[in-house]
């Protein structure tokens, strides 16, 4: 293995002026799907400037909070029965996080538990009411 001067220039011309990117095992060069920012500019024009829902974390968010508002069903359902001034807390709590989870998949099911929770609210409101004999 010789240094000469020549060998240098030629490695340097060879070589990209940016460094490699990416893992130093990979064999081939990635596929690249980013747009370019002129390109998203571009198709963006004609849209409205509303943020997509489908992403990042919040269409999991969204599935989690469906399957937190049933899983208060049971515990709004006691709280009726046993002690309904906690109720009046509990189904609050699952109706927010079906209204949560209206902007997931299951927006069905989680109307139905908006509307589930909402009627246990109002339960728990009358049993208060008549316990306090107003």
């Amino acid at each position: 293995m010789t240094n000469h001067p020549q060998d240098a220039e030629t490695a340097a011309a060879n070589d990209d002026s940016s460094p490699r990117r990416g893992s130093p095992f990979a064999e081939q060069e990635p596929v690249v799907f980013a747009k370019t920012r002129a390109q998203r500019r571009a198709q963006g024009r004609g849209r409205d400037s509303s943020p997509p829902l489908d992403v990042g974390v919040l269409p999991a968010t969204a599935l989690g909070a469906v399957a937190a508002s049933i899983a208060m069903i049971p515990f709004a359902a006691a709280c009726y029965w046993l002690f309904p001034g906690g109720g009046m807390l509990v189904a609050p709590l699952g109706a927010l996080l079906a209204a949560l989870g209206t902007v997931s998949p299951r927006s069905k099911t989680s109307v139905v538990m908006l509307l589930l929770h909402l009627g246990l609210f109002a339960a728990c409101f009358q049993q208060t009411v008549m316990a306090a004999g107003i």
